[in-house]
Parts: C-alpha cells; structure tokens; sequence
C-alpha cells in the first residue's frame, strides 16, 4: 500500500479513495494507510478511507489519522421487500435480491433437522456449516433463526428448496444477497413469531413472495448496522468517523470474473452488483472530494473534509462512463500498468487511481465514448499483466468532474447554506430605515468578512415593527451571530416547520346560542350592533386568495377605512384591480421558500397574492364572506345562502404558503417562519386589526425560535387579536400548537349536519354511510380489498388484513403526517390500505372495492385498477367523518361496522353493495362533537397556561374556494368548483376571527385579552343533547379538547367581567416560564410569580406540591352596582377555596382581585390531570373558568 500510495502522489492524482481497513487500529507510526496518507495530504490530496464494519461494537472505527476523511455508513431510500406469508396467513415483511418465482413450501426450524451431536444449545438453529440433515431437510423451506450466505449455503447443501433467515443484525438493516435458492431475510424482532409458528402448527409452510424495489421508504438514512463506531481508540480526542454516506446495498458495476456471492460453488456472472459495507460510502464521499477539487482547485484537505463534516450532505453519484468528457487532466503523470488479463488498453479517460482490490476495465462504466484525447500532463502507465493491457485505459475522469460543477455550485447554494432568522426583539422608532439596514449588514459582515457577500445574502429586512432579518447562513455563522449583543434568538426557517393547518356554520352557531331554540336566536341582532364589521380590517395569513369570487364582491360597501395602510401588490394574474372595498390588500412573500427550494414552478402556483390551492380563499370567505344566495359544493351539498361571520369587514390577505415541490396540493405545502414574519411586520404597519392563522406545526417550539409567536406577540402589543388553528394531530395528547398565551388558539368540533350516503349489502343490511360524491344508486359486485391486491405488493400491516392494528398508539400516524387540512391527512398513513398500485386491475375491474380504512387515495387505487365504486372504511374512530367528493362512487361507513361488512364479503358466495346517493340532513344530533383530528392539551411548551382556548364549526364547513384547483386537489381531478367542503382547526379558526372582528367593533376600546376572555367565559359546554360536549367515541370531553367551551358571539358581546391582561403582563409571564427572551427592555423581577398566576380565563397547574393558591383579577365590562358570587365544581381529588366569594362592582370599568387556593387530596392521582371549573354570576352573566390541575 505504501508503494501504491508513492505511485500516486508522483502520479497527479487529487483524491484517493481507500476502501481498506483492519479489524483493529495501529499507532500511526505503525500503520502503513497513515504514513501514505500523511505524504499525500502533504501534497494537498484529500483522502477518504473506510471506517470499518465492526459496528455496532464501540471502539471500533478504524484509519482514524485527523489528516484522513473517515466515513462511516448509512441506508437509502430503497428497500428490496420480498415477504413471507406464513400458513396462518400472517405476512412478514422480507427482504433479498435473489431470483425467483412465488412458492409455497413446507417450513422447518433449523433446530429440529439438525444432525444431532453438531450443534450446542447456544449454536443450535442457526443453520451452520454441516449441521443439517439431508434426510429431514431435503424438499423443504428451513428457517435459521440468525443467517446470511453461509447459512443459506447450508440449507441448499442438505438439499433444501428455500429458506428463511432472520437478519444477522438486529434492527431494520438488511444486507441484500443474491442466494441460490430461494431466500428471504426477516428482521429480527419478526424471528421469535415465525419459531413459535413452527412448533405450534401441525403443517408448517410459507410463501415466499418474489422481491421487488421499492423506492422513498422511511426513515432513510439510518445508520448501517454494520458501521464501525467511535469512540477513536488511537486518539480519542478526535471524534471519528467524520461523516457518513450511502453504504447499504448499494449497486455499481462489478468483475466479470467474480460471482455475486463470492463462494466457489456460485458461477453466475453479473456486470453490477449491490453490496454493503463502509467499502460503498467511502467511494460517494471521494467523488465529493473530486467535485469539491474541481470547484474550489485552491481548498486543502482539510477545507474539504470541513466542507463535508459542517454541511452533512452528499450529492448521488452517476455512472461512470466518460461519454463527452474532456482529455485527462495535464497533472495527471501515473501509468495504466500490465499484467494478467490487463494492458493499457483497459486505461480509458475516466480510471486514474482507487487504491482498492482492482478493477474490471470492460465495465460499461467505464467506457470512453466521445471522450477527448488523455491530458499531455498525465505522467503515469497502463501497466501490462494477465488479461490486462495498455488498451484498457482511456480518459475518463476529468470531465466528468466538469459535467458535474454547475450542479454541485447549485447543491452548495442550496443545501449548505440555510435560511435563517436573527431576531432582534423591536424597532427604535429614531432610525431611519437605512440606518436599520446598516445594522442587519454589520451582523452579517461580522461573520462573512465581505460587505457584498452580507448584502447578498439577506433574505428579509424586517424595518416596520419587527426588528430582524433573515438571511442565507451556514450553521457555524448562525451560531457565531446568536452569541452577539442585541440577538434575542437565531433559529432555522425550516420548510417543514409549519403547514396550511359554510352555509351552515353560522345558523348552527346562532341555535347553539339559543339554546337550540330557533326563535330565540339573535344572530342578526349581533351583526346589527356590529354594523356587520364594515370598519374592521383583517388580515389573513394563508395561501392567498380567488379575488373573482361572489364572497368577495363589494356591491353597496362604504370606502375603506382611512386607518387602511396597505397595498394591493402587483403579480402573476393579480394586480390592483382585483382588490376593492372588500378585499383591501393582498401581498405575497416567496423569499424565503425561494430560498429552500429554488425558483417557484410558474405550473404549481401564481407568482402573485392569488390562491391556486383553495385553503386561503376558504379560510378568508369564512371570515368575511358577502351573501351569497345557493351556494353549495360540487353536487349541490350544503346548498345554502354562504356568509362570512363578519361579512362586512375587510380582508387584506398575506400570502406565505406555497405547494412543497414533487407533491400535489394534497398532499403538502410549506409556510416559512421568515415569509411569516414578514408578513405579520407589513399586516401591523397596514393596520389591521384582527390577524387569522390557520397555520401551525406538527410540532410545538419555544416561543424565541416560532415565527407565528414572534409575530403574533408585536401584534398584542399594538391591541391586535390573533386568532389560530390549534393544528390537526389528535386524539393524540400534547399536540396543540399555537399555545403563546397571546394567541387565541382554536379547536375544532362538529356541526348538525351529515352528508348521508348508506350502503346496502345483498343480505338487506343497510350500513350508515357518508360522502359529498354525486352519484346515481347503483349495485355493484363488492369484493374487499386484500382479496383483490396484487400479490407481494402488501404486508400484514398495508393490507386489507384487519383486526386489532388500529391501536390509540397507531392511530398517532394517521394525525402526525397532516398537511394540509385534515381532509388531506388520512392519505400518507402508514396503514395505506388500498394503497397505490396494490389491486389488480383484472380481479377489480366492474366492481365495487372495499377498503378496511380509506380516504382520497384509496378511491384513487380504486379507480386505477378499473374499479366501479368504493366503500371506505373511515379512517378515525367514531362519527366523525371528513367527507369528499371523490371521482367514483363512493361512501364513507363508521369503523365499527366495517368488520360486519368484512363478514359479509367473506361468507356471501356472490357479495353486492348498493350506493345511495348522498343527501344533506341538518338538525342531527349529537352536536357539536369534538373532532377526531382536532389536537389535544395539554400545553407542551407551557404546561400551566391551558391550550387549546376555545372551539368553534371546523367539520365539513363549506366556503368560498379557488377556481384553479379542484375538489380533491390532485392532478387527475380536473373539476372546477366555487365552493368547497373542508374540515380542519384551518376552518374552526376563521371563525373565531370573525367573531372577534365583531367585537372589536362592538368595543374598540376592548384589548386582545379582554376578547379572548369574552370568547372564553361565555363559551357553552354542551351539546344539542343537552348533555356534555362529546369526542366523536361518545366519550366526554375535557379541557383539553375543547378549552372553555364552544363559542357563542352574541354572549361574548356581553361577558360581564373580563380577565385582562397588558403587553407588560406578557412579559412577566415570559419571566415566570421561559425567561424573557422576546423583549429585552423589560427586566424581570428579582422574584416572579408562578407561570399559573397569569391572569388568564382558564387556569392550569401542571405540577402540583400539595397546595397552591394563585390570583387572578377581573374587570367589570357590564352594568355598575353589580354583585357577583362563585360557585365551584372542583376536579375531582381536588378542593379549591376562592377568596373573597362575592365581588361588588360599583362602576363599569372597575377591577377585583380574588385568590384561588387549590389543595390535592388523599384521591389525587400523580401526574394525571383532572378537571373542573369556577363560575362567577350576577344572575345575568355567567363568567366561566376551566380549571386542569394535575399532582406532581
């Protein structure tokens, strides 16, 4: 090796790939890779080695020298699935790359064929060398309970057809073979399973299915089990390996002289080969190095491995054909030696130097084609040996370096640099806007040594209230300019952070008032006092907005208001004529999404404030919608008179989300932090007055690194309400996003309406269905799903197999992928049942599907594979079902009747299914009912600030929509509609918006938390039942689900009392829970209150120690000489005392304090919250507080 290495220094070569390592490390001094090593990058010649595969044992990365590029080993996206079906008809997901056909054999265990006498208690099972009987194996399918190559071997020695072997490691990595016989690898959690099966079923067999690829499977990269691990043995003070790169089963060309198995008994000849080791990853990272070399010809070694280990990616590589490529570099000055089978003319213009075991030069990998003649400053030979001449070289190399830099100049601009946010709290109003850029520069010319590079990289200068910017960074220069003075906080504006989370709505709204009595319902009398909102401004951030729409028209509204600063910005297929007296403004920020992704595909969405996707339009006609008589969804559902909340009031629309590239609408969008920043800055210097976000994360973030909260709380301080969608990831607990204690956060629940669309099986049995799909009645053959799959295309988990998956654990993967809007989220499940390209068109064509759970993309299956109509299986639990207007005929049944219908498809020899066409029914019961997607409490960021506040109509809401989108927002569905059904917190949010735009005319002296706490005292409990608001089980719902309750607008016109609270008050909560980071000119107290102490309309001790009493203060918003007494319900395995126990107010205006005092008893449970409530009454006003309390 070291002589190898002396040739190639004196050769030119740049980079050296050494796929060569030991089993243990040596001294440098002893090591022959260090000492070549060394002399290379001496000369300024990266080199990339190996780290070992001797993992997953610690101590154990080898060629560990810092002047090395160590590179350890990961998975992709691809997976070779080949499962077993096993005689009970239990499907266990495989893997391999063997050759073969679909069999049924008997199964053995290893264990009860062997020989006896050659295997131990600890080596038994495990199908070693000579262990196997002939006579007990022979015809047979053996299981080895850990195997590989060598085991099966075994099993074709003893004469077995197939086998069986579970994965040497444990974990999901599995090393592709092509076996000569049929062979699957099973992991090794599924081992223990498949053993029990063959000493309890009398006839043991199993099906092996033939493998296939499968691409874009999760979670990808993993670590390779096989990948050495640190801690570094020689020098443990130099964290190795430095990086990681694809090293599991990955394909490229390979000897001809070789087989793929290596063994003497395999003579099968192949020209490329998958395999796995640290020997695959180090080779993607020296054509890194090669890449970086041709960029940046003056970086050294160790700029290079820098380069690699502080960016942590690597682009693919191609083949390597040197098809157009340019003559080998002029340093070039190695040879193309002879010997056996090799000569000169294997030497083309791609092959220099690989320090590895050889090279097969006929590969077509490395032909020459159109290539350019070798550089004269190539110095070496194409040395002569067996089957090997001078003829085998050409000139490879070089060139294709060259076709590759502008591609790699795209990949550094876009992946090694990230859009960051440097927040800087708020703006000095004595400097001048260029005095705020200067500021912005000076951070960034800190950390970037050039004046035009900090220019150059500036995202977003926010210069109206926010103070900050964003800016392309690397992550050491984020980190630099975080430690700054003046710098609140530094965060990613990452693209998944935050997604796009109705005729009836309202009327349902006004009778839920009423106490469902409709001739008490003062809906009107409220937009009345209102004067319908014509003078307030809301600005709704979203995906813009379909300015044609009759929601928007402004026929007979006043001018717009003086206080109105904004623009109407100018875009693709928008300009200034589309705004009026309704639709005030619209902008749109696309900097920053334009940073992640590139430049926006002009066929994806309008370059402009206008809405291709239909989510914005329908949030913002929710709001602010004009009357418009027979409106309904594709079908004539829901028809009605549509009307906003507040349908005089002006929207002014800020654009920030945008469709994520390679997905349809359906599927994802993404909404930056920095673009929402932006926004929020223009929305409070235009003057709006009410802010709607019907926008949040899978996740929730402290408050200094979320752009919404960031905003949101700029906003409060100028007296803005700020309304958002609690997110759509329940039933699961601590999922509610938006939980600042500035932002009103809303959940969703039900309305009395149903869209019904039964399905009546040939046995008479008549199924509760429902769907919005206009359809005739009809009859169809029903066949279910798993009886018609193309065979090998599921497992036991993504089949139309049943019973007992759809755990409360497993139900989390329905929610946790949501996008869009929950209409959307049910799709990208884990259980895809009917899942794309998994029916066969011949066993489905002219018939009905039956699908155990299925939305969107499950019609979609069905009707790709020929099928005439589907039943679908809901995906949540319970009756609360998301309907959609799917393509075929089609229907939604509840959970609990599916394994009746299952029943029947499986014992009726000719099984039919009638559809019923779809009608609307209103008045149904119960209602309101929470949700199943709405996400639950309690708060994860701030466990003693209850979250979410309030729900309100966000279950199959009709409103306004894009006419450059279709119902079901995928490519294939081309219809065109002007109103839309959607479900989603996206929808309960408008709602709120619109309520709190009511009383913000009503009071415009009333603060954002004086609104809140209106919406919130004066909420309702109960459903139209009478009884307590419901999930959609029939369980009862909490806190947690439904904060104060579900909202009524005209009570909270008129609250009583209200819990106020000022900017400054924000600011000593932020002291008491996460310290105040978001304002630096505020100082904390020496001593701060609990974080319970804030004075907010709900209350929520999250760790009790015995006893606690907080304070809370209320306002008198109502009538002087008013004398309020409280009544307690306590949680249970609580007592709470409230001291004084009347309030007496002389005046309106006037404020009280009073002192809760909440104590555990001997029943309280640790760390399981209970709830209860306090309710102060003068006899009018019943002001109402949620109480969640929870014992340490």
């Amino acid at each position: 090796m070291l002589t190898a290495f002396d040739d190639a220094i004196a050769n030119g070569v740049q980079v050296t790939s050494f796929s060569i390592g030991r089993n243990t490390s040596l001294p440098y001094t002893q090591d022959g890779i260090a000492i070549g090593s060394l002399h290379a990058v001496r000369r300024n010649i990266v080199v990339a080695c190996s780290a070992g595969n001797s993992g997953t044992a610690p101590y154990t990365v080898t060629n560990t020298a810092p002047w090395i590029i160590t590179v350890g080993a990961s998975s992709i996206d691809r997976v070779f699935s080949s499962p077993v079906v096993l005689g009970n008809d239990i499907v266990y997901e495989g893997q391999s790359i063997t050759p073969f056909q679909r069999g049924t054999y008997p199964l053995v265990y290893a264990a009860s064929v062997e020989i006896p006498g050659t295997t131990t208690r600890l080596t038994n099972g495990l199908c070693l060398n000579g262990t196997l009987s002939p006579s007990l194996v022979r015809g047979k399918a053996v299981f080895c309970w850990r195997g590989d190559t060598f085991q099966a071997l075994e099993v074709q020695r003893a004469g077995g057809i197939a086998t069986v072997l579970g994965n040497a490691y444990d974990g999901i990595g599995v090393l592709g073979r092509p076996y000569m016989i049929p062979a699957t690898v099973v992991l090794a959690n599924e081992t223990m399973d498949i053993f029990n099966y063959t000493q309890t079923d009398q006839t043991p067999s199993a099906t092996f299915i033939p493998p296939r690829t499968l691409i874009g499977t999760r979670p990808a990269p993993f670590m390779a089990p096989f990948t050495s691990r640190g801690p570094n043995f020689i020098e443990p003070n130099i964290l190795k390996p430095d990086i990681t790169a694809p090293g599991l089963n990955i394909l490229a060309a390979w000897s001809e002289a070789s087989s793929p198995l290596q063994v003497p008994a395999d003579h099968r000849v192949v020209k490329y080969q998958i395999l796995s080791g640290t020997s695959m990853s180090c080779p993607h990272v020296a054509a890194v190095a090669a890449l970086l070399k041709a960029i940046h010809p003056d970086w050294s070694s160790a700029a290079i491995r820098f380069a690699l280990m502080t960016t942590g990616v690597w682009p693919e590589s191609e083949s390597f054909n040197d098809e157009g490529m340019e003559p080998v570099p002029a340093s070039w000055k190695g040879i193309c030696e002879n010997g056996v089978a090799f000569n000169s003319s294997h030497c083309n213009r791609r092959r220099f130097f690989n320090l590895s075991l050889s090279v097969w030069p006929e590969s077509e990998s490395f032909n020459d084609e159109g290539m350019e003649p070798v550089p004269a400053s190539w110095k070496g030979i194409c040395e002569n040996g067996v089957a090997f001449n001078s003829s085998h070289c050409n000139s490879c190399l070089q060139a294709e370096v060259i076709r590759k830099r502008l591609f790699c100049n795209l990949w550094l601009l876009v992946v090694y640099k990230l859009v960051y946010v440097v927040y800087l709290g708020e703006h000095n109003a004595e400097k001048t806007l260029e005095e705020i850029e200067d500021v912005y520069h000076s951070y960034l010319y800190s950390v970037k040594g050039s004046k035009e590079e900090a220019k150059a990289c500036i995202i977003y200068s926010y210069k109206n209230v926010i103070n900050g910017f964003s800016a392309l960074l690397t992550p050491e220069e984020a980190d630099a300019i975080s430690e700054m003075d003046g710098v609140i906080s530094v965060f990613h504006s990452h693209p998944t952070n935050s997604r796009l989370h109705t005729t009836r709505s309202w009327d349902f709204i006004n009778l839920l008032e009423a106490n469902w009595d409709a001739t008490q319902a003062n809906g009107d009398e409220l937009l009345r006092k209102a004067s319908y909102g014509k003078d307030v401004i809301v600005g709704v951030l979203d995906s813009g907005v379909w300015p044609e729409s009759e929601s928007f028209n402004d026929e007979g509204m006043e001018p717009v208001p003086a206080s109105w600063k904004g623009i109407c910005e100018n875009g693709v297929a928008f300009n200034s004529s589309h705004c009026n007296r309704k639709l005030i403004g619209a902008r749109y920020y696309l900097r920053s999404y334009e940073a992640n992704y590139g430049p926006l595909d002009p066929r994806t969405d309008f370059r402009s404030p206008r809405d291709i996707n239909g989510h914005g339009t329908h949030t913002s006609s929710t709001i602010g919608g004009r009357r418009v008589a027979n409106a309904a969804a594709l079908g004539g559902f829901g028809n009605g008179t549509a009307l906003g909340g507040a349908p005089l009031v002006r929207l002014a629309i800020y654009k920030v989300c945008w469709p994520v590239p390679d997905q349809t609408p359906a599927e994802g969008n993404t909404c930056l932090d920095d673009d929402m920043i932006a926004a929020f800055d223009d929305a409070i210097a235009d003057g709006v007055q009410v802010i709607s976000v019907s926008i949040g994360g899978n996740t929730s973030r402290p408050y200094t690194r979320y752009g919404i909260a960031i905003g949101s709380l700029h906003a409060l301080r100028r007296n803005i309400v700020v309304a958002c969608s609690a997110g759509n990831l329940g039933p699961a607990p601590y999922t509610v996003a938006n939980t600042a204690p500035w932002i009103i956060t809303v959940g969703a629940s039900s309305i009395d309406r149903v869209f019904s669309s039964p399905v009546v099986l040939g046995n008479g049995m008549v199924y509760e269905g429902q769907s919005i799909t206009p359809f005739q009645r009809g009859t169809y053959p029903l066949v279910y799903a798993a009886s018609v799959e193309i065979p090998g295309t599921t497992t036991r988990l993504t089949n139309g197999y049943i019973p007992s998956l759809f755990t409360s654990a497993t139900k989390l993967c329905y929610y946790f992928l949501c996008t869009l809007n929950v209409l959307m989220i049910f799709s990208v499940t884990l259980f895809k049942l009917c899942r794309p390209g998994t029916l066969s068109p011949s066993l489905v064509r002219g018939k009905a599907v039956f699908c155990w759970r299925g939305d969107t993309f499950q019609a979609l299956e069905v009707q790709r594979a020929g099928g005439i109509a589907a039943v679908l299986g809901n995906v949540v639990d319970g009756i609360g079902v998301s309907v959609r207007s799917y393509l075929i005929p089609a229907t939604v049944v509840l959970t609990n009747e599916t394994m009746s219908i299952f029943n029947y498809t499986q014992t009726a020899q000719t099984p039919l299914a009638t559809l019923i066409p779809p009608r609307t029914l209103i008045g149904t019961r119960p209602a309101p009912f929470m949700a199943p997607f709405t996400s639950r409490g309690p708060n994860f960021i701030e466990p003693n600030i209850l979250k979410p506040d309030i729900t309100a109509p966000g279950l199959n809401i009709l409103a306004a929509w894009s006419e450059a989108s279709s119902p079901l927002n995928v490519p294939n569905d081309h219809r065109v509609v002007k109103y839309q059904i959607l479900s989603g917190t996206s929808m309960s949010c408008p709602h709120v918006a619109a309520v709190a735009a009511l009383l913000k005319a009503i009071h415009p002296d009333w603060s954002s938390a004086a609104i809140r706490s209106a919406l919130m005292t004066t909420a309702k409990q109960t459903n139209n039942l009478g009884e307590p608001i419901t999930d959609a089980l029939g369980n009862s719902s909490t806190s947690f689900e439904y904060g104060a309750g579900h909202i009524q607008p005209s009570r909270a016109a008129d609250p009583g009392l209200v819990y106020d609270a000022s900017y400054n008050d924000y600011l000593l909560f932020l002291c008491s829970s996460s310290g105040n980071l978001l304002d630096p000119s505020f100082n904390c107290p020496e001593v701060v209150p609990s974080s319970s102490d804030f004075n907010y309309p709900s209350l929520a001790i999250a760790n009790l120690e015995g006893i606690s009493t907080v304070t809370r203060t209320v306002t008198n918003v109502g009538m002087g000489n008013s004398l309020y007494s409280v009544t307690i319900d306590a949680p249970p395995g609580y007592s709470i005392q409230i001291s004084p126990a009347t309030l007496y107010f002389s005046k309106q205006g006037e404020q009280h304090s009073f002192s809760i005092t909440v104590e555990a008893e001997n029943s309280a449970r640790r760390n399981v919250f209970a709830f209860g409530w306090y309710t102060w009454s003068d006899g009018i006003h019943q002001v109402r507080s949620p109480v969640s309390v929870a014992l340490a």
